[in-house]
């Protein structure tokens, strides 16, 4: 049975989330806001959150050899 809107926003707010912060060119905050504004994202913290999620998705593995090849092409 899947989990109706309500149940997945009660188990959303059981997650125990800790403070960061960070620093992030001043383009990309432009960018983020942006997709906030048109209501993609709730805040900062969730565009950051939804981005390392699909991160680990994808495996970290991957990007990293992604960066080293760009690297090694400089």
């Amino acid at each position: 049975m899947k989990a109706s809107k309500d149940e997945k926003r009660k188990e959303r707010l059981r997650v125990v989330r800790a403070k960061v912060s960070v620093t992030i060119d001043e383009k990309i905050v432009e960018w983020m806001d942006d997709l906030i504004r048109r209501g993609l994202f709730r805040n900062r913290s969730h565009v950051v959150e939804e981005a390392l999620k699909h991160m680990k998705k994808e495996g970290i593995k991957r990007i990293l050899m992604e960066k080293l090849e760009d690297q090694q092409g400089k």
